[in-house]
């Protein structure tokens, strides 16, 4: 691990994803290193960095997976889903929730300070524009 770690970028583009219309949603750490550049050596160190932001900006989740390994749905971390059985849309039916995937979302307050900051930054390029007019 010789790169340094690229935080600012990382909430940069955790700001952009929040500010989308829609908002990204149920986004892993693997997207999250694959948007800054870095290999999966620094999986650890950035999984602890978004944890981190759980409760204020993010909302960790567990994502259960069909055998065929197709998202089913997202659910909270402690959420007990024994005995319950799922359904897939490829087919597999009546699975048992056992492989799950960790995913993040935004939280609500997040979002709506990234899509204001978002809104500003567009009026100020609009008024920059018309500067040079």
């Amino acid at each position: 691990m010789a790169t340094s770690i690229p935080f600012g970028k990382i909430n940069e583009i955790l700001a952009r994803w929040a500010a989308n219309t829609p908002p990204i949603e149920d986004f892993t750490v693997e997207n999250v290193l694959y948007a800054v550049g870095l290999d999966s050596s620094y999986y650890e160190i950035i999984l602890r960095f978004l944890m981190s932001k759980a409760g204020f900006e993010l909302i960790p989740k567990k994502m259960l997976v069909c055998p065929s390994n197709h998202k089913i749905q997202a659910f909270d971390l402690d959420e007990d889903l024994e005995g319950e059985l799922f359904d897939c849309f490829c087919g597999e039916s009546d699975f048992e929730a056992e492989d799950f995937i960790l995913v993040f979302s935004f939280t609500d307050d997040f979002k709506k300070d990234a899509l204001a900051l978002k809104k500003k930054f567009m009026k100020n390029q609009e008024q920059r524009y018309l500067q040079l007019v």
